[in-house]
Parts: structure tokens; C-alpha cells; sequence
């Protein structure tokens, strides 16, 4: 695409334009003298001459909040919508628009404008929001569809006084969820964020994220409490998923901190899974968390007895304690002096590949445990596996139920700890 040039200085300010901090506009600066006023529909509210001097952009406010306050001396600009290189007309704004980006032709970032966050209005003209699906510490979780197709969706909402980490888009402070989701989207084996609102009713403030909801599915929890032990085979091809899509997770520079059996939807007809519930969530790092909002008996030994870990080996322990509970039936520690000994005690016909690579998940000492690669590499995970098409997903399970206690096989992980 051609690259245009500017020839005049913009001065763009909600309070110039005449509108007030409640009007949920696009506000959009056209090249020329003439400012646009558009919605989020794509109609023009109002169009303004301004008179300029020379050859410079000056952006200072949208929608009351300081987005960009400098003076660059730029002669050309490329227009990103979308990420997508376009060129700046009027005809080109619609409300699939979320943030309209100018780039100077050295790559210098010289105006940022971004729509008014989505409210309660945006939010029922879409979506129906139906009954009550569940709730827990971040929120409640509502059924519902989407208006245009009848599309099944889930409604999260999520008070503002509970939200205990935030993140920035686009200049605006949000829940860390909806960064997380917003950063995996592009993992098949998580669940997909359609959409997130921002609701205040009189005192009340809360975000909304509107998520997929696949049809016949059952989350690991109760899929487990009604078969019983899944066997070894169709665990395998439930454990490769899970890994793989941890995997990605990471790579994308997030880190879930809930693995567990209730935060992973099972499809029952095509055995694929999804990860859900990333409210425990955070951008993964190196160094230690001294912070977990997760569930306790998955957490590792190292957050028990000294509130530290590393994001990576701790999910691994929880690796260890759903793969444990895949193939058994239940997890294998309740209470903390069992998580600080890491005991494990086997029951019922389990190969020894499947039992060796749950201690290794487990090794008390973190820098024990296998990475995702010595995982998906591991001989268990090695060996053939069924397709997915000829899984007994419906049927009951055939391995016996491992118990605690004491057994015929208890494991003691290595006694020593470091963080």
C-alpha cells in the first residue's frame, strides 16, 4: 500500500470536540483539516475543521484519559486496524475496530486511539445471558447465547473488588484474565474468549468475559467421579493433550497456577479437552511467585512449607497429581504433611512406565521434575496410542482404584527440598 503524507497537525481532544467522558464514541482523526466523531457502528456524530500551521501530530486526549502527548516531526504514517495494514477513510471504520494505531515510517508509534470500553448496553444487545452454570472465588459463570446466531456461550462475570491482578490494554487497567485469555487465543486446547465488558450498575463495578461453550462436554471432575479410573490408554491420549496445550500456554508467556481435574473440559464425543478458568492466572517469569490463588491440595511442597515457587516446576506437580488421578481415580494427597512428604501410594494394575512418570512429576525437589519436552518424551507417553475416534469414552474404566495409606507400592520422593 502507498504511504500518505501529512500535511497538517491534529489536535485531537474530547473536551474541543464537545462531547462529555460518558459518550461511548470512536474518536477518530482524519488526514486534512476535518476531524471525524464516529461510533461504534460507523456513524459520523460530528465533523470539525480545524485550522493547523504545520507539520506536526499532536494527540493529548481520548475519551478523558492521556493516550500519547508528544511532537514528532513525520512526514509519512501507515494506518493499522486490527493489526492489519489499511489505508485512513472514512469508509473504513466499522465497529469491528478496537484500536486504530499511526505509525511514523520509521516505525515510531505516534498516535493511539482505541474505542471506549464496552458496557452494559454492548453487552445485552449481543448476548443472553441465561442461567447460573457455577461460581467460585473470581467470579460467576452464566449461561447464555449470542443473539446474531444462537451460538451456546459462557458468561463470566467478575467483581471488580475480587480482582486481585490487573493488567494494561490498550491503556486501560483490566483483570489479568482477560489479558491471559486474550494472549492464549491462539491455543486450540484453551478455552475461547469472544468477548469482555466493562458493567457498572450504580455502585456496583464488574468485568464480564464472554467465552465458547462447547455442547457435550463434562469437565474431569465429574467425568472421573462417574467411570472411575480412566485407563491407561485413553489417559494417555488425555495426558498428551493436557501437556501439549500447557506447553503452548507457556510458550505464549502465561502460566494457568489451577491445573486440576475441574478446570479441564472433556468433549464426549470426540475425547478432545480444553484448559478453562485462568482467574489463578498470571504472565509466567523465571523467577519465584511468592503469591498462589490456586487449589491447595495441587499445589507443590516448596508453596506449603515456604510460599515459594517457580511457575514451571510447579505446574508440573500438578501434572503429577492429575495424572495420578486420571489412572487412579482420585489424587493422592489431602492434606499438607502428605503434599511436604510426597508419598505416593499405587493400588491396581499400573504399569510401571505410568507410575514412573508420576514420581518424576512429583520429586519433592523442584528442579527434579522433567520439563513438557521430557514429558511428551517420556516412554509412557512414547508408546501408541488410540485414536481418539476409537476411545471408550462413555463406558466404565477397568483400573483399580489407588488409594492413601498404606500399600503393596509406596513411594517416597527424595526427602530433600530447595526452591
Amino acid at each position: 500500500m502507498e504511504n500518505e503524507t501529512v500535511t497538517k497537525v491534529i489536535t485531537l481532544d474530547k473536551h474541543i470536540a464537545g462531547l462529555s467522558s460518558s459518550d461511548d464514541s470512536l474518536v477518530v482523526g482524519l488526514i486534512g483539516d476535518e476531524i471525524r466523531i464516529i461510533d461504534l457502528e460507523g456513524n459520523t456524530l460530528k465533523s470539525i475543521q480545524v485550522k493547523c500551521e504545520s507539520n506536526l501530530y499532536h494527540l493529548v486526549y481520548c475519551n478523558d484519559r492521556v493516550i500519547y502527548s508528544d511532537y514528532l516531526r513525520v512526514m509519512q504514517y501507515t494506518v493499522l486496524i486490527n493489526q492489519q495494514p489499511v489505508k485512513c477513510r472514512g469508509s473504513l471504520i466499522s465497529k469491528q475496530i478496537k484500536m486504530l494505531t499511526l505509525i511514523a515510517s520509521d516505525e515510531t508509534i505516534i498516535m493511539i486511539i482505541m474505542s471506549s470500553v464496552k458496557g452494559k448496553k454492548e453487552l445485552n444487545k449481543t448476548y443472553h445471558v441465561g442461567a447460573q452454570l457455577g461460581s467460585g472465588g473470581f467470579g460467576t459463570v452464566y449461561g447464555g447465547t449470542r443473539k446474531s446466531d444462537g451460538l451456546p456461550v459462557a458468561v463470566k462475570l467478575i467483581n471488580k473488588i475480587k480482582v486481585t491482578e490487573w493488567g494494561l490494554h490498550n491503556g486501560h487497567n483490566i483483570p489479568m484474565e482477560i489479558i491471559l485469555l486474550k494472549k492464549v487465543s491462539h491455543v486450540s486446547g484453551c478455552i475461547k474468549m469472544l468477548d469482555w465488558y466493562e458493567v457498572k450498575n450504580n455502585s456496583a463495578h464488574s468485568y464480564v468475559i464472554v467465552m465458547e461453550r462447547p455442547e457435550h462436554v463434562q469437565d474431569l471432575f465429574d467425568y472421573i467421579t462417574e467411570k472411575g479410573a480412566v485407563n491407561e490408554e485413553t489417559s494417555k491420549v488425555f495426558f498428551r493433550q493436557i501437556v501439549e496445550t500447557l506447553y503452548s500456554v507457556h510458550r505464549s508467556g502465561v502460566v494457568h497456577r489451577d491445573i486440576k481435574d475441574e478446570n479441564i473440559l472433556v468433549d464426549l464425543k470426540t475425547g478432545e479437552l480444553k484448559i478453562i478458568d485462568f482467574g489463578s492466572g498470571t504472565l509466567l517469569k523465571d523467577t519465584v511467585y511468592v503469591t498462589f490463588d490456586g487449589t491447595r491440595v495441587y499445589s507443590p511442597p516448596e508453596w506449603i512449607k515456604h510460599h515459594r515457587y517457580h511457575g514451571k516446576s510447579a505446574t508440573v506437580w500438578s501434572l503429577g497429581i492429575l495424572l495420578f488421578d486420571l489412572v487412579c481415580g482420585d489424587i493422592p494427597f489431602e492434606q499438607d504433611e502428605q503434599i511436604m512428604k510426597a508419598e505416593v501410594s499405587f493400588r491396581g494394575r499400573l504399569s510401571h512406565d505410568v507410575k514412573d512418570l508420576i514420581k518424576k512429576c512429583l520429586a519433592i525437589r523442584p528442579s527434579d521434575r522433567p520439563s513438557f519436552e521430557d514429558i511428551l518424551n517420556h516412554s509412557w507417553l512414547a508408546t501408541p496410542q488410540l485414536p481418539v475416534e476409537k476411545l471408550s469414552l462413555h463406558g466404565n474404566n477397568n483400573n483399580s482404584s489407588c488409594q492413601h495409606g498404606n500399600s503393596v507400592d509406596t513411594v517416597s520422593m527424595s526427602s530433600q527440598e530447595s526452591v
